[in-house]
């Protein structure tokens, strides 16, 4: 390994159609986010087959040397805390997943109301004091909600 000084092709074997004989149509989405003073190399990028809706992200927390896969298909994920807490978001069920832990467990928080429906998410301070604003609308659009979640302490600070 060169740590990405020099990339080579790679075989992708899909059980799942896709593919034809081991080679398939893939694409590379490098969206770009520089984060100053960070503490870890954490990247994200998000993984599509041609031909199919899904989508999964792939994580690495050591500046690429090591890929592991969002466990979850189509969802978003951002980070806080420089790394430390990944959160993915799945828009269609309205459900917020959060690891403490590089991904190794991840927990569900609901979005609060049922009728509402997650649009996007902005994250607000700086370094350990990071926060998520969630943000969504009633499904007529007549009512808009914004939700702020502190990690500090999710249990108990999930304001509405």
């Amino acid at each position: 390994m060169d740590h990405g000084k020099k990339f080579e092709k790679t075989r992708i074997k899909d059980k799942t159609g896709g593919c034809a004989d081991d080679l398939c149509d893939t694409q590379l989405i490098l969206k770009r986010e520089i984060k100053d003073f960070t503490k870890e190399w954490f990247i994200t990028l998000r993984g599509e087959v041609h031909d199919s809706i899904d989508y999964h992200y792939l994580i690495s927390t050591n500046g690429g040397k090591i890929w592991k896969r969002s466990p979850f298909p189509t969802i978003t994920i951002k980070t806080l805390n420089q790394g430390g807490i990944y959160i993915g978001f799945r828009k269609k069920s309205n459900k917020i997943f959060y690891s403490f832990d590089e991904g190794k467990t991840y927990y569900l928080l609901n979005f609060p109301d049922e009728n509402m429906l997650i649009r996007g998410s902005e994250i607000i301070g700086t370094a350990e004091k990071e926060r998520l604003v969630v943000y969504g609308w009633s499904s007529d659009r007549s009512t808009m909600m914004i939700m702020h979640i502190d990690f500090t302490n999710v249990l108990r600070t999930i304001t509405f």
